[in-house]
């Protein structure tokens, strides 16, 4: 079987773990040839990114697409995951963006359900009839319960513990250690803290690119907004925040 070639988007530490993760793959049954790394901005490399692997920026993907087959994010920011998918997506409709499972992870194969872009990193456990959506980010060391879901883009971080029911809407950063328990919603854009524990839920979420106000319960999760719906469309170079590709 021909191996696809993937492309890595960024190339800082998440973007080498992603190329780690593609290498694990690889280690249990060969599917993918590395081909490099593509970044928002050459001019924004910093001493910690892997610039010996770096190919170019994004109009090096328009100029070969015919050295690759597929991408994958390297990003650890949800806002950042969303607003590179969902562009690259529309300019290059025809490449796939593969669903990366680490050769490590356990899941129930027949109740679990994971979309295409999505990463399961190592040592993840996802019991039974959980659904990871488009883009998502498991990372390392994560536990996710009976029936919960992980939204589009969403980012688990190290270590953290999702319980069974539990909603995690899209572009959630979940931070490390943290412990949400059964059946909480979390809210599109929140952020949960590091360590936290998840006794009530998050419904704060930004609409039009405004912060549609704090969450209804004092302190929940730690969650802080972030805004991002409604300002998508915005070109890259008015959003730099999202544009480091990290």
């Amino acid at each position: 079987m021909a191996l696809k070639r993937i492309v890595i988007l960024g190339a800082g530490g998440q973007a080498r773990e992603t190329r780690w993760l593609v290498e694990e793959i690889n280690r249990n049954r060969p599917s993918y040839e590395f081909v490099g790394f593509v970044v928002g901005d050459l001019a924004s490399l910093a001493d910690t990114d892997s610039q010996d692997s770096v190919l170019g920026d994004e109009s090096w993907l328009d100029l070969h697409r015919d050295r690759f087959d597929c991408l994958a994010l390297g990003l650890a920011n949800p806002l950042g995951r969303l607003n590179v998918a969902r562009k690259l997506t529309q300019q290059h409709p025809a490449c796939s963006w593969p669903l990366l499972i680490h050769p490590s992870a356990i899941y129930d194969a027949q109740s679990c359900r994971f979309a295409s872009g999505a990463h399961i990193c190592a040592g993840t456990v996802c019991t039974i009839n959980v659904q990871v959506d488009s883009f998502a980010l498991l990372n390392f060391g994560v536990t996710v319960g009976h029936e919960a879901r992980i939204g589009s883009g969403a980012v688990v971080n190290p270590g953290a513990n999702v319980s069974g029911g539990v909603v995690i809407e899209e572009g959630v950063l979940v931070g490390t250690g943290a412990q949400i328990l059964q059946y909480r919603r979390i809210g599109a854009g929140a952020t949960v803290g590091a360590g936290s524990g998840g006794h009530q839920e998050c419904r704060t979420r930004c609409h039009g690119g405004r912060n549609s106000g704090p969450c209804q319960k004092n302190g929940c999760l730690g969650c802080q907004p972030q805004c991002f719906a409604g300002n998508l469309s915005a070109p890259w170079s008015k959003r730099p925040s999202l544009i480091s590709y990290r």
